[in-house]
């Protein structure tokens, strides 16, 4: 449970970061919308997860390029849909939703990989 919510609180710095320092992303919202918003990363991380498994062939062919992009893809979507959903969340532009996208993802990778370290799951 603790390792949850460390991804949630890691995921909603990740996000507060990346709409500080990424030019076209922006989030202006109160930190319980900021919470929503890193539990809705932290559930898709989930999502990816599960579709990795069903996938897990195609990346066997690929050499593993398949899971690198579905990955990207992925959590590009969540921001689309966190941007539709979130009136405070704004991506504008292709090259928002690239950067944004890659900040969160690295963070959220990162962050995953010490809760495993620390906690073992």
């Amino acid at each position: 449970m603790i390792g949850f919510l460390l991804k949630i609180a890691g995921n909603s710095a990740a996000l507060y970061l990346a709409a500080q320092y990424i030019d076209g992303f922006t989030f202006t919202a109160n930190i319980g919308m900021l919470a929503w918003a890193g539990v809705w990363i932290t559930i898709g991380s989930y999502g990816k997860a599960l579709l990795g498994i069903i996938t897990f062939p195609l990346s066997i062919i690929s050499l593993g390029v398949f899971s690198v992009i579905l990955d990207f893809v992925l959590s590009a979507l969540i921001l689309v849909i966190l941007a539709i959903l979130l009136e405070p969340l704004s991506i504008d532009g292709l090259s928002a939703l690239l950067w944004g996208t890659v900040f969160i993802g690295l963070a959220s990778g990162v962050i995953s990989f010490f809760v495993k370290f620390i906690y073992g799951r």
